[in-house]
């Protein structure tokens, strides 16, 4: 029965840290890189190395690279990790140009750049796509539905695009940049310049004009919350669970319990990225707790959980730990939650299902799918729980850059809610660095 139910489913280190994850940002009143650490937001070092005195949207990491987008240099300059200038891209190219960029991320193996005008050659609002050797790819026209782009990121699949101009203050998109619809655009919001994934599915908006960093509904886009934060322009969720945030001023941490921030380094930063094998943050999404597809037969599970099983754990619940660094081989998926002693399938999928709000499948909600690729089979121990000791990068074949969302599907044959004898927990979706 198990089997048969198996087979049916479709950097050298920054700073003077020894970890392998830094968060960075750049300081134009310095003219440097400056690294955090990305658990607290503690400073590491204030002058990683020196950039050039013009604007510096954005520093993220390519196959061990530091790429870094220059507003008014249309430019992207990559270095080697002590700073030594290794090649630059633009302001043209064959295929088209850049001009006026501001911040970019890795998605998929390919570098997605936010472009504003339309001298050099390049295609006003617009994001300039570029494999990981710095040639382009092709470029998706965003006119009239994102103007002036700001930053983009991959949520449930689908492409977030935040707007820095009235009209669509976040608009989705598929990833071949076929628009979906608006995501959020109300007068809360102005000037939305970094968005960033919350631990929760949810998303961090960064607003420059209305001042303040926003938690936006991850499925509907609705406002949920709201805190203080003078011109915002990067925004980053720390591993305690506190929030980094940048301006024209300085970069600060907001903390979560005393609702206050505080200045750790000052200078005009900008966008907050994890480099140096540090992945951004891993995102949960697809949960069987009302807040998408409801669950087969009521069986509603907690918050962020997966739908109940019958063992009154409120769900299967799903986590990562570890690095995404493919070359780090520390990366472990975690089940708890799940019925004691019964056997579960880890598995990988490339796409997240019905836009990262799931389809039924047993007594649960499925998830991942496309190109599905068995990672592990383990029996949950007396408690209920669960976790990987394969390499999972090995196992689900994966490269630098891809995106892929996991999921843990368990037999939980005892007071099965809905009779299947098998449930599924939530899903998370991560982004594989070198």
């Amino acid at each position: 029965m198990f089997r048969s139910l198996l087979l049916a489913l479709p950097i050298a280190v920054i700073g003077t840290t020894a970890s392998a994850q830094v968060l960075v940002t750049t300081n134009a009143t310095s003219d440097t890189l400056i690294s955090f650490d990305p658990f607290d937001g503690s400073l590491i070092n204030a002058n990683v190395f020196a950039i050039d005195n013009t604007v510096c949207v954005a520093a993220i990491e390519v196959n061990g690279e530091i790429w870094i987008s220059q507003q008014t240099g249309d430019r992207l300059k990559r270095y080697d990790s002590a700073g030594t200038l290794l090649g630059e891209v633009g302001p043209t190219f064959t295929g088209g140009g850049l001009d006026n960029i501001r911040g970019m991320t890795l998605i998929n193996g390919l570098i997605h750049v936010t472009n504003d005008g339309a001298n050099n050659g390049a295609t006003a609002d617009s994001i300039v796509r570029f494999d990981t050797s710095g040639n382009w790819v092709d470029t998706l026209p965003l006119a009239g539905t994102s103007p002036s782009p700001y930053s983009v990121i991959l949520h449930q699949g689908e492409l977030l695009v935040a707007s820095s101009s009235a009209g669509d203050d976040i608009h989705r998109y598929t990833t071949a940049g076929v628009s979906i619809g608006t995501f959020h655009d109300t007068t809360s919001l102005s000037f939305c310049h970094q968005i960033a994934p919350a631990s929760d599915g949810n998303v961090w908006v960064a607003n420059f004009t209305t001042g303040g960093i926003a938690k936006l509904d991850g499925t509907t886009g609705a406002l949920i919350s709201t805190f203080p934060a003078s011109g915002a322009r990067g925004v980053f969720e720390l591993g305690n669970g506190n929030i980094m945030w940048t301006n024209g001023t300085g970069a600060h941490v907001y903390d979560t319990t005393t609702q206050t921030s505080t200045m750790v380094n000052a200078g005009s930063h900008y966008h907050l990225n994890v480099i140096n094998g540090g992945p951004p943050p891993t995102n949960a999404f697809c949960f069987g707790d009302g807040t998408g597809t409801l669950c087969p037969c009521g069986n509603t599970g907690a918050a962020g959980r997966g739908c109940e099983n019958g063992t009154n754990s409120g769900g299967g619940l799903l986590v990562d730990s570890g690095s995404t660094s493919i070359g780090s081989a520390n990366f472990v998926l975690s089940g708890s939650g799940l019925q004691p002693n019964q056997p579960g399938l880890y598995f990988q999928g490339d796409n997240a299902i019905n836009g990262g709000l799931g389809i039924l499948n047993g007594d649960g909600l499925r998830c991942a799918g496309g190109s599905i690729r068995r990672l592990q089979v383990l029996a949950a121990d007396v408690n209920g729980a669960s976790a990987t000791t394969a390499n999972i990068a090995v196992a689900g074949a994966v490269n630098a850059g891809d995106t892929k969302r996991y999921q843990l599907w368990y037999r939980n044959p005892l007071n099965s809610p809905c009779g299947t004898t098998f449930n599924l927990t939530n899903g998370v979706e991560i982004t594989w660095q070198p």
